[in-house]
């Protein structure tokens, strides 16, 4: 994984041109292949090494839901520090350079977020309190990071990176705060389900008796 992370920060960087370039006003991409390709082979492995670290050192249970918000809010703000300067010297354009700003808080902040559940959950302390004031957080940073970046005068009005990243985030935040405020909604499913496969089976039984 360590090469494909060195490898995305050339291929994605936006002041490369090589998958993606800046228009002054936003980020599009330049080679679909490239593009999804190389992010969808990163985000395999970022899962892989997640889910093998998981299971090799009891980490918590969702250690790989806080890894690919870790990569999501990176990716956000490596990305918006980026194109800054070029959509901030932009005199035509001072709301989407405000809002990339906006984007640049949402990375560190979310990043910031990510690493210390990472931590936690590594050392198995993370609190159901603590977990409820990261994922809360996390998810209204993102949520209004989707309404203000992705809109007309948004820096991640057309996908890219930025695009990306902010709706991948928004998921993942959500994702954990769904499970964190139902815990047991999985289980309760699976419980029914298998409550009702007995019930069928000892309906069958009584009948060849």
């Amino acid at each position: 994984m360590g090469l494909w992370v060195v490898a995305i920060a050339f291929i994605q960087n936006p002041q490369n041109d090589i998958a993606t370039t800046n228009t002054g006003t936003a980020e599009i991409i330049l080679y679909a292949n490239l593009y999804f390709f190389s992010w969808l082979t990163f985000l395999v492995a970022v899962y892989i090494v997640g889910t093998s670290f998981q299971d090799v050192f009891r980490f918590g249970p969702k250690f790989s839901q806080w890894v690919l918000l870790l990569t999501a809010s990176v990716v956000l703000m490596s990305t918006s520090i980026s194109v800054k300067e070029e959509i901030c010297s932009n005199d035509n354009a001072p709301m989407t350079c405000d809002r990339t700003q906006y984007a640049i808080a949402v990375g560190a902040i979310g990043m910031v977020i990510a690493f210390l559940a990472v931590v936690a959950s590594i050392m198995d302390k993370m609190g159901r309190t603590m977990e409820i004031g990261a994922t809360l957080l996390s998810t209204i940073l993102y949520f209004f990071g989707v309404i203000f970046l992705t809109s007309a005068s948004g820096p991640a009005s057309s996908l890219g990176n930025m695009y990306f990243s902010v709706w991948g985030g928004c998921f993942a935040s959500f994702a954990l705060l769904v499970g964190v405020l139902f815990p047991n909604a999985g289980r309760s499913s699976q419980q029914s389900s298998g409550g009702g496969n007995d019930n069928v089976g000892n309906t069958l039984e009584e009948d060849n008796i």
